[in-house]
């Protein structure tokens, strides 16, 4: 009972959009640092300082050629020892009649090539993520990304909180490589159809069924608990991120929201779990995609070449931002992985030789004036070219694709860069040839 009247308390104070200060004996957590970030030391292995996410045909169906094989085998070549698997969730696992999570047998299989060419690979360290939920048996989400109501669809949100929380537990078993998990991606954009309630249609951004983003908060912050809890159960070492959120300027309400929410009282929501206040029980890691772009917290002001938006202090700046939310809240002691950036070059030459230039720095910037941030993670591995989403999507890659027959397979300067830093500045590309020889077409 307790938790019910706290979270009527919650969603009253919501709705007359005051900040949360109910449930008053439980509205800070203990300070571990004090709130002040300069005593603390990170200690990060630098061989995770670079990753990279690709979308697998086998799993996504869209790029053909992107296949486990593939992946592996040009993967093996980076350096790279940190990999972002995004499998959406609904298509790993199904929910019977009686509410009992299921793996899809056939997913299963492709995940289980995938995880082990990416071990193949040289890869150590994968984390994953999705952009899809799983419902309780019957009920009827309008699409894959919404939430049941907490308060007016209570049984069916805690429903919905368990055979997530328990998906992921079977994949942690299912796949003890795996050692790193996201909730869900991006939830922070405004005004659009990512954790919303159920009734939105796909595309038609219904202001009716939007939450507001304090009830969004709310929201990941159970998902986190019920999540992590599950995975610890299977290995203490596995590792629970916060739901990646984007560098736009609304990312620091969101996160605030989130702590906000933690200190209330009021979380885990449910009477099966246990009330904390403790932030170590909801996340071990802090996720966001700091690209830099207008409308950010990294570049709002910096200037452009042709398009791509320069690296200036005002990029180290955004960052310290976010990261100073966590300090704020006693946080400060979390490592930060951004699990997306990098730059569409709009299959734009120039663009392209500014793009290697700027993450070069870029690079040297989150290294060197970024020490809370452990790992940095480059969407995407290769161009769209068979799979056509928009001109900006398309173009995100560090290689050209391989089905496109004008540049098949092309290292781009930005992955130049990358190669360079992560090599102690070596320009010997050789090994590449293999790869290209094997897949370029012709």
């Amino acid at each position: 009972m307790r938790k019910l009247f706290n979270l009527l308390v919650l969603f009253i104070l919501s709705l007359s959009v005051v900040i949360l200060t109910g449930c008053e004996q439980n509205t800070t957590t203990t300070k571990k640092n004090g709130g002040n970030n300069n005593q603390i030391s990170f200690d990060f292995d630098d061989k995770y300082f670079i990753g990279v996410q690709e979308h697998y045909y086998e799993i996504r169906k869209m790029e053909p050629s992107v296949t486990s094989e593939f992946v592996k085998d040009i993967v093996s070549l980076t350096g790279m020892k940190v990999f972002r698997l995004n499998v959406t969730l609904n298509n790993l696992f199904y929910v019977d009649i009686n509410d009992t999570v299921k793996f899809n047998q056939s997913t299963k299989e492709q995940m289980r090539t995938i995880v082990n060419d990416l071990k193949s690979a040289g890869i150590e360290r994968i984390i994953y993520a999705t952009d899809t939920f799983l419902y309780p048996y019957g009920y009827k989400a309008t699409h894959a990304i919404c939430a049941p109501d907490p308060y007016t669809e209570r049984d069916a949100y805690l429903r919905w909180l368990n055979v997530n929380s328990i998906a992921y537990g079977m994949m942690a078993t299912e796949f003890p490589e795996i050692k790193y998990f996201e909730p869900i991606n991006e939830p922070d954009v405004p005004n659009n159809e990512v954790l919303c309630r159920n009734g939105m249609l796909w595309g038609t951004k219904q202001a009716e069924f939007m939450y507001t983003a304090f009830d969004e908060a709310n929201i990941c912050v159970d998902l986190c608990y019920y999540i992590r809890n599950e995975i610890k159960k299977v290995d203490p070492a596995n590792k629970m991120a916060t739901p990646a959120l984007t560098s736009l300027v609304t990312c620091l309400d969101y996160l605030e929201y989130m702590y906000q929410a933690i200190e209330s009282g009021c979380h885990p929501t449910g009477d099966s779990l246990p009330c904390s206040v403790d932030p170590d029980d909801y996340f071990d890691i802090i996720d966001l995609h700091p690209y830099a772009a207008v409308n950010t917290i990294v570049d709002p002001l910096s200037p452009k070449e042709n398009g791509v938006q320069l690296m200036t202090e005002n990029y180290v700046t955004g960052c310290k931002l976010f990261y100073n939310v966590c300090v704020k809240h006693g946080d400060a002691e979390k490592p930060h992985w951004y699990t997306e950036i990098g730059y569409s070059d709009y299959a734009d030459p120039t663009r392209r030789e500014i793009i290697g230039r700027e993450t070069a720095k870029q690079l040297n910037m989150i290294k060197n004036e970024l020490p809370f941030v452990e790992c940095v993670i480059f969407y995407t591995l290769t161009d769209f070219y068979e799979y056509n989403v928009d001109i900006s999507e398309n173009h995100f890659g560090l290689f050209t694709a391989v089905a496109n027959p004008d540049e098949s397979l092309q290292m781009k300067p930005i992955m130049r860069e990358i190669y360079k830093f992560m090599h102690n500045g070596s320009e010997d590309f050789s090994a590449f040839e293999s790869v290209y020889e094997k897949y370029r077409v012709r």
